[in-house]
């Protein structure tokens, strides 16, 4: 029993690993990641200029 739960991991750990280095995968996931750190960014940069424009006013 044990023999063929090992060999039901190994052969889904091997699809998985199959599957993750794939370029789509990849391209995505860094499509992601640059996305979110755009997105980041660009918060931390309006809430910035927000703080300076309130400044300025008073």
């Amino acid at each position: 029993m044990a023999e063929g739960r090992n060999w039901f991991i190994g052969g889904m750990l091997l699809s998985c690993s199959y599957s993750l280095l794939q370029a789509d995968v990849i391209k995505t996931v860094l499509l992601a990641v640059i996305g979110t750190l755009t997105s980041y960014l660009f918060g931390r940069l309006l809430a910035v200029a927000a703080k300076w424009l309130r400044k300025k006013k008073d």
